[in-house]
């Protein structure tokens, strides 16, 4: 075990166990006596105590307080942790000392894609792109939405757009690879999509002395998302069927386009109206529950698409719950830090996202079978 130990005037240092001390009395009865603690802690400590005498030599005799920060490190991963809660010195320099044994429990947690039913805000509802002018003689095809055809591209679009933090690490795994799949095939080819979800750490507990060594290690987790037909002959009727099994999924589909249909509307909003709803957001997370239910109440209803910015992000946040706003307040701060031609160009990403959403979501509701 090593312990480092350091001295100073009205300062406090964070570390896993914290001493603080007032001395009415000269130094050497205050090294003393927290030597004397230590040593009662721990036997083979090492107490670095950089120029304790030159920082002190003024103030012997004198009334002082020092603020004493020790940092008690062991070697042994199986032994439980010993913290000194509480010091304190009495004129004489004698020493009260309050050590216990503290075990901290860690939580493990995973990010689960699938999210369970969300209410969906009519103010943000998406909407397709505008009818060409009524001074054109007839809709010609410029005007009209490419279908998708639902490509290797396309099907890792609508991947990205659903799942866009477990494709950055990547997470997502297909089986078979899209790369091997073959143009048409005499057997059914059947797609999986899976979600790997890594080990968390282990928790303190299971490092004591009091338990059995372990011999295994903690292995990942598979997480099935969706998959294709098995009725399919064809790549493309593969890919295509995958992509409806993932957008039956409404509830999780809506959520994501509103997501990107409100931070397409935020980063192209401007400065002064990203900080004044960058306060709001701050703001309500210090109401109450029953405040925050009533004010939900009261808007849900009323607020659409005609109302102000500030009224749909309220109620749009109000819907979500408290841990959305906190997710809300992330980004808005890092829009904040963007210049304004690369806040617009990320405004344009989300535009699309939500537009590609929109559209698959509005060709699988003609696709026989689609929920």
């Amino acid at each position: 075990m090593a312990t480092s130990c350091r001295f100073g005037f009205g300062s406090s240092l964070a570390s896993s166990s914290q001493v603080t001390s007032h001395v009415f009395a000269a130094l050497q009865p205050v090294a003393e006596s927290f030597l004397y603690v230590l040593q009662h802690i721990r036997s083979s400590i090492v107490v670095d105590i950089p120029s304790f005498r030159q920082a002190f030599d003024s103030a012997t005799g004198a009334m002082c307080t020092v603020n004493v920060t020790c940092t008690v490190l062991l070697r042994d991963p199986f032994s439980d942790m010993q913290v000194v809660q509480g010091i304190e010195f009495d004129e004489c320099g004698s020493a009260a000392e309050d050590v216990h044994e503290q075990t901290i429990a860690q939580k493990t947690t995973f990010t689960v894609p699938i999210l369970d039913s969300l209410p969906h805000l009519r103010s943000w509802r998406f909407h397709p792109p505008s009818t060409p002018p009524s001074t054109s003689p007839s809709l010609t095809e410029e005007y009209l939405p490419t279908p998708i055809r639902w490509t290797d591209a396309d099907l890792m679009y609508l991947l990205t757009c659903l799942f866009p933090s477990p494709l950055v690490h990547n997470q997502l795994i297909l089986s078979p690879p899209l790369a091997s799949l073959p143009c048409t095939s005499s057997s059914p080819i059947h797609l999986h999509l899976h979600q790997l979800i890594p080990p968390a750490p282990p928790p303190r507990s299971a490092y004591s002395k009091h338990l059995p060594i372990g011999t295994g290690r903690p292995a990942a987790r598979t997480l099935h998302l969706a998959s294709s037909s098995r009725t399919c002959y064809t790549a493309h009727d593969a890919r295509r069927s995958l992509a409806s099994s993932l957008l039956a999924n409404k509830e999780f589909v809506i959520y994501m386009l509103d997501r990107y249909s409100v931070l397409a509307t935020l980063y192209a909003e401007t400065l002064d109206t990203l900080e004044g709803l960058y306060r709001g957001m701050i703001e309500m997370l210090g109401v109450g529950e029953k405040e925050w239910g009533e004010r939900y109440g009261q808007l849900c209803g009323e607020v659409d698409g005609t109302c102000v910015l500030e009224a749909r992000v309220e109620v749009y946040l109000l819907g979500m719950g408290r841990g959305e706003v906190e997710w809300w307040v992330e980004n808005v701060e890092m829009a904040l830090e963007l210049e304004g031609d690369e806040r617009e160009g990320w405004g344009g990403v989300y535009r699309d996202a939500a537009e590609f959403l929109g559209r698959a979501v509005g060709e699988m509701e003609h696709v026989s079978g689609y929920e």
